[in-house]
């Protein structure tokens, strides 16, 4: 129900909102949620080059995210 509501017609377009969906499930490591995302998004016309850059995307975000959390423990100034 939840999931429904916040993919109805919005300011943020279908295809964007399906993205962000994918790029979480996969930063979660949910097979299901992933396989489902992907599949209603090669419904909606999404390329490989697409994917792989979404995949590009939440590599350098993580990645990043987990720089800044492993300079914790330094001492701030």
């Amino acid at each position: 129900m939840k999931m429904k509501t916040v993919m109805a017609p919005g300011k943020i377009d279908a295809k964007t909102k399906m993205l962000i969906a994918l790029a979480t499930s996969i930063n979660n490591g949910s097979d299901m949620c992933i396989a489902m995302h992907t599949k209603q998004l090669r419904n909606m016309g999404v390329t490989d080059e697409e994917l792989l850059e979404i995949i590009a995307v939440i590599d350098s975000a993580t990645g990043m995210n987990r720089v800044n959390t492993g300079l914790r423990i330094f001492p701030q100034e």
